[in-house]
């Protein structure tokens, strides 16, 4: 059985600051006073599938700001789950140079080779698209119709045959 991962010390601490502002508000529904420690065992509960990989660098702000807006916006006692709507992305970090360009800007020659690249390669797929397109069949034509019912039905009897005649038409390919 894995081990159980454990909320960082930091994230625990904010969201016990979070929880003390919170009974403050005495909200409607808020717990009881004395029922702080269970409080806070359920919340660590909830939120550690959440936080457990967080690093305060980058994560230190965010459960502050959840519980911000949760405290701006509550009338009512909150659940963990209103918490964790409130839990703003994780910032992404920028990265000087990762888009700059590391070769010279194409000349005119460069750039018409690369349109009539990109030309054919459209041209080829069309191409691709049309013959593995699914197309009825051409439609039939009257002799063919009965051609193919003599075949199966014998025009003397009316009846079916036991086995249907050969085809000795030529196959178009």
């Amino acid at each position: 059985m894995n081990t159980p991962r454990k909320m960082p010390d930091w994230a625990y601490n904010q969201m016990i600051d979070g929880l003390q502002k919170l009974l403050v508000l005495r909200l409607q529904g808020a717990p009881p006073a004395d029922t702080i420690t269970a409080l806070a065992t359920v919340w660590e509960e909830a939120l550690t599938p959440i936080t457990w990989a967080w690093t305060q660098e980058q994560d230190g702000a965010r459960l502050p700001t959840a519980f911000s807006r949760l405290i701006q916006t509550a009338v009512r006692w909150v659940s963990p789950a209103q918490l964790i709507e409130q839990i703003p992305k994780r910032p992404v970090p920028v990265i000087s140079g990762l888009l700059e360009s590391k070769r010279a800007p194409l000349n005119e020659t460069e750039k018409a080779e690369h349109q009539k690249r990109m030309q054919k390669m459209f041209a080829d797929l069309a191409k691709i698209r049309e013959e593995r397109s699914l197309k009825p069949p051409p439609p039939k034509t009257a002799d063919d119709l009965l051609y193919e019912c003599y075949l199966v039905y014998d025009p003397k009897t009316g009846q079916k045959r036991d086995q249907p005649l050969p085809d000795k038409r030529k196959k178009k390919s």
